[in-house]
């Protein structure tokens, strides 16, 4: 389709308007061509790890200190995405996510294992109430 300078309607067929029409798709059907389409071409596994601490804090501000101080540990050690993704407004509980991406599912779920071995290596002043790992197929 060649289109004269300056632009202008008479240029555009009806076929090309067509065309140019925005398509509504909605998101229960984007999801499901994503989930087909992964099935089909399982390239990468998107790994997540989540965990749970009891912390000895009575503030807001004690807490963010220790979730603080373990975050930025495992930022530098590994190459995954850390943060503090739940229990938000609780001073006692904390929970720090995780999350990596990787080409094989054994890497994947390998470094979500040594990232969870070295949070329960640490001496920290939190006890650790619970660990999940979960390998995304994508």
């Amino acid at each position: 389709m060649s289109v004269p300078y300056p632009l202008s309607r008479a240029a555009f067929t009806s076929e090309d308007e067509a065309a140019l029409r925005p398509v509504t798709v909605s998101r229960a059907d984007q999801r499901i061509a994503v989930l087909a389409f992964a099935a089909q071409n399982p390239a990468m596994t998107v790994g997540v790890l989540r965990v749970r601490f009891a912390l000895p804090s009575r503030t807001l501000k004690e807490k963010r200190a220790i979730v603080k101080s373990v975050v930025e540990r495992l930022r530098t050690r590994f190459n995954a995405s850390i943060a503090e993704v739940d229990d938000l407004d609780n001073p006692a509980v904390a929970c720090i996510g995780a999350a990596c991406l990787s080409s094989e599912g054994a890497h994947a779920g390998a470094q979500l294992q040594a990232i969870a071995d070295a949070i329960q290596e640490w001496r920290l002043d939190a006890e650790v109430l619970d660990i999940e790992t979960e390998l995304i197929a994508v």
